[in-house]
This record gives structure tokens, C-alpha cells and sequence, in this order.
């Protein structure tokens, strides 16, 4: 393989890499959310219960 192409499929690795961690990044950022709102919710309705 010529030098550029080896070049070229690292920085598509490189670039495919960083997308993956962004997303699983992303979708932690998502969940944490939803959890911190269902906990909010869950309080609050507690609190009217009683």
C-alpha cells in the first residue's frame, strides 16, 4: 500500500473513532437527563401524595 492510502484509512479510523465516542457520550448525556426527570417527578409526586 502506498503511503497516502495508508494515511488515508488512519484518518477514517481516526474519524469513525471520535463519531463513536461523541455518540456514546451523547446518549450517557441523554439518559442522565431522563433519570434526573423521572427522579424529579417521582418526588414531587410523592410530595402531593402525602
Amino acid at each position: 500500500m502506498s503511503q497516502k492510502t495508508k494515511s488515508a484509512l488512519y484518518f477514517i479510523a481516526f474519524v469513525v473513532t471520535l463519531i463513536t465516542y461523541y455518540q456514546m457520550d451523547n446518549v450517557k448525556t441523554i439518559q442522565k437527563n431522563e433519570i434526573a426527570n423521572n427522579t424529579i417527578k417521582q418526588v414531587s409526586e410523592q410530595g402531593t401524595l402525602n
